[in-house]
């Protein structure tokens, strides 16, 4: 419900700007009648470039609305710190000692985003979704040859086998406003700055198949956040529309998390040994990066514009796994909040009209 709330603010501030900026823009017919100089957003000529340096150079549509769609599917691995299973305990001390490790998987997910070139000397809003849902799951049914039992932090007695089952839902928005413009004739630069809001959920499971019957210790981790953001995109334009593209950009975010821990009894799966709960709020920051290759093309006379990216995304949360501090908290481990990371490959179309 709150996320709900995030997403209908920032779609009211869009439509805010977007509209107070469309009552400063040129009609349709006058710009449409007006010569054009370039292309924006592709490379100048030199008797072009005279004069124009930290010119606008946001896609330019003849008789548009200037608005612009995107979508975009993104196949993404989300991993984080202190997910281990357990250790291997091998049947001679003198051995070392493995971990047992989660295996993250990649999932599908994808974006959609909506944006509007407003009259204020070049200036764009854009508004985006993102949402991805990965389940990662790792069984260990048997004892590896050598390996004596299996010491877990989730189920604290000696175990012959563990199941693991890690799911995490993405779900984040962001309001930008920014400026492209010229740095030279082939390199545009785009700084923003706006903000950031969203819900990230995550569940984590830990078995054991026991004389007994299965015994499950279940762990939730859910959060929202708001925060503001900043950062700068580039295109380096190498000619017939193909481009190299990237990103950096950052937030600082106040999240509120809850917390809750269910350890159950493995001698005995209809015991429950202990509930831990916890409400806290802290400052998160975030890290965006991209890099990857794009190509455009005007048609239609220049009413239309279409845009192809394949991008590599990471993108990088600090401070996330608070299932560890809330053990810590309590003496169950001496471990801290860990990071979150997410990568993987973007293919995005856009429009402008």
């Amino acid at each position: 419900m709150k996320f709900k709330k995030i997403i209908f603010s920032m779609i009211g501030v869009f439509s805010i700007v977007s509209i107070s900026a469309q009552n400063q823009k040129k009609t349709v017919d006058q710009k449409c009648t007006s010569k054009k100089i370039i292309e924006m957003g592709y490379p100048l000529e030199k008797n072009q470039s005279k004069n124009i340096y930290n010119a606008p150079a946001s896609i330019d549509v003849c008789g548009s609305w200037d608005v612009f769609v995107s979508g975009s599917f993104i196949l993404w691995q989300a991993k984080e710190n202190c997910l281990q299973l357990g250790k291997f305990t091998p049947t001679i001390a003198s051995d070392q000692v493995s971990t047992v490790n989660m295996d993250f998987d990649f999932a599908p997910g994808f974006k959609v985003g909506l944006g509007f070139n407003t009259g204020f000397d070049g200036w764009n809003t854009y508004l985006e979704y993102v949402r991805l849902q990965s389940t990662s799951k790792e069984d260990y049914n048997s004892l590896p040859e050598g390996v004596a039992h299996i010491n877990s932090p989730w189920i604290p007695i000696p175990l012959t086998n563990i199941q693991g089952k890690w799911k995490i839902e993405y779900n984040m928005a962001d309001f930008e406003l920014s400026r492209p413009y010229y740095n030279g004739t082939k390199l545009t630069i785009n700084p923003l700055f706006g903000f950031r809001g969203g819900a990230i959920d995550q569940k984590f499971e830990v078995s054991t198949n026991g004389a007994l019957g299965r015994s499950t210790s279940n762990f939730k981790n859910d959060s929202w956040l708001i925060g503001g953001r900043a950062g700068i995109y580039s295109n380096y334009l190498l000619g017939y529309g193909v481009k190299i593209v990237s990103k950096v950009a950052t937030s600082l975010n106040y999240q509120r998390f809850k917390t809750s821990i269910l350890f159950i009894n493995a001698n005995d799966p209809s015991l429950i040994t202990k509930i831990l709960e916890d409400k806290i709020g802290l400052f998160s920051p975030n890290l965006d990066l991209n890099i990857g290759f794009g190509w455009g093309t005007y048609f239609d006379h220049n009413n239309w514009h279409f845009n192809l990216l394949a991008l590599y995304d990471a993108v990088f949360w600090w401070n996330q796994n608070e299932i560890e501090n809330l053990r810590s908290t309590n003496n169950l481990s001496d471990g801290e909040p860990s990071s979150l990371f997410l990568h993987g490959l973007t293919v995005t179309i856009k429009f402008d009209f």
